[in-house]
């Protein structure tokens, strides 16, 4: 069974192969699924197909990937799968540095489907790189803050890009345990809002100043500048 299947994806694309390893990582799949283990597309308590095509495509270069593509007609979201399996591969360089927070873990993986962070869970050999998918899933993943828009809008801010760069400030602090309640989160926030205030009246009077005109950036309320991100956050 084994080499009838081997030779039918030969057949398909040279470099595909379905030997032994991949066997076991299909067994890894089901067990996972079927164990509930990761939240993925699952049909009865069985992987979906797109699935297995990600696991047995995970160890191909980008262009015989690309070229498997071109000559299959692939469903839209199995074809997503697979390139962001590939795309997740290329990262795996980067999440496997010693070195690395919560938050820029999380920055690392937040933009991939949970059935992507699983394939390269079944397929990679770092453990440090699998812990951290593990980690991200169950648990990363679901930090999120407790202030939201309503709350900042609460202090006279105006929707605008400020509230994700403040909320993601918040979130980043969560990640990394830099604060726990909700008080801190308030408290980070008025931090961050005086200082972006700070920067943009700063850079108001230079504007000022250089066109001759009269400084009026003080004695306002609430500088309404879009943040600078908080680089330097305490």
């Amino acid at each position: 069974m084994l080499s009838g299947q081997a030779e039918r994806s030969g057949h398909i694309q040279p470099c595909l192969h379905c030997d032994e390893q991949i066997q076991a990582l299909f067994a890894q799949l089901r067990q996972t699924v079927a164990g509930r283990l990761w939240d993925v597309p699952a049909e009865n308590g069985r992987p979906a197909p797109g699935l297995y095509l990600a696991l047995l495509t995970a160890r191909l270069q980008r262009r015989d990937l690309v070229a498997l593509i071109d000559r299959l007609r692939i469903f839209h979201n199995d074809l997503k799968l697979l390139r962001q399996t590939t795309d997740l591969h290329d990262r795996e360089a980067d999440l496997d540095r010693p070195d690395l927070s919560n938050h820029a873990v999380y920055a690392l993986l937040h933009q991939f489907s949970s059935a992507a962070m699983l394939i390269r869970w079944l397929c990679t050999d770092s453990e440090r790189v699998r812990d951290r998918l593990w980690r991200y899933h169950k648990e990363l993943r679901l930090i999120q803050p407790v202030v939201d828009g309503a709350y900042l809008m609460s202090l006279g801010l105006k929707p605008s890009p400020l509230f994700s760069r403040l909320l993601n400030a918040v979130r980043d602090a969560r990640l990394d345990g830099e604060i726990h309640t909700v008080d801190e989160e308030e408290a980070l926030i008025a931090r961050c809002s005086r200082r972006d205030k700070r920067r943009a009246n700063h850079e108001t009077s230079v504007v000022a100043l250089a066109a001759g005109l009269p400084d009026r950036t003080q004695g306002r309320g609430l500088y309404l500048l879009p943040c600078r991100c908080f680089p330097d956050r305490p």
